[in-house]
């Protein structure tokens, strides 16, 4: 009688080796992903964006008398007293723009009665929320065309993954197991992380007592911790990743 043999399974691969991938690897695959990219994005589907957010443009006179349109996210991480579209510098360094807010200009153009305070929050979230959805969507269409690199990762390979992209996937074979999206992946736009690491302070409450323009000071140190990536909160997930 011949034997019958169970075939044993074999043991999952050592992890011996960690990469770190950031934007320049996909800028490598010709894939156009840098904050000049984002900016235009910005600029051309903007209304459309205001539009699915329910959301309108603010209207001023200019000097000669003409009318400009505007966002709120021009108000707030622009000058509001001249408002215009935000220059290039700000979308260069998109992130880290976000953490410069002039508190005292904001303070001033809104003013610190009530109905000022009420508008300066409500246009602090809704630049918040136009800047975000347009960087998810924009990530979104990123199309990665399927195609051979040449080159392979191992299985021995701890991917710690900056990008948003499956761009290791698509050109690369990496197993999504050994993969980790430590600012979240473009295809479930809950887990994109995007914004500043100043680590600011949680503002204090007893700005917001105080009433007036410490009010005004809380709403935007709120935005400040708000728009900071608190990457610390995934550190716990990555260890376990990389063990």
């Amino acid at each position: 009688m011949r034997a019958h043999y169970k075939e044993q399974a074999q043991p999952p691969p050592t992890i011996d080796t960690l990469v770190i991938v950031g934007n320049g690897f996909d800028m490598w695959q010709k894939l156009d992903t840098g904050y000049s990219a984002f900016e235009k994005y910005y600029c051309t589907h903007l209304d459309g964006i205001l539009k699915k957010l329910h959301l309108k443009k603010h209207r001023a006179f200019t000097d000669d008398g003409n009318i400009i349109e505007f966002s709120d996210v021009e108000v707030i991480y622009g000058n509001p007293f001249e408002p215009d579209m935000l220059p290039h510098s700000f979308w260069n360094k998109y992130e880290d723009s976000m953490s410069k807010l002039d508190d005292q200009r904001i303070n001033l153009y809104f003013g610190k009665d009530r109905n000022g305070l009420k508008a300066i929050r409500k246009c602090i979230e809704n630049a918040q929320r136009i800047l975000q959805t347009a960087f998810h969507d924009w990530q979104a269409q990123i199309e990665i065309v399927p195609r051979e690199s040449g080159y392979c990762f191992g299985d021995n390979c701890a991917i710690l993954n900056f990008n948003y992209t499956d761009t290791l996937i698509k050109r690369f074979h990496v197993n999504p197991d050994n993969e980790y999206h430590i600012h979240g992946d473009a295809h479930d736009k809950e887990t994109i992380i995007v914004g500043h690491s100043t680590h600011p302070e949680y503002p204090y409450p007893m700005l917001y007592r105080l009433g007036g323009r410490f009010r005004g000071l809380y709403f935007i140190e709120s935005a400040l911790y708000a728009t900071d990536k608190h990457v610390e909160d995934n550190y716990v997930d990555m260890c376990v990743f990389v063990k």
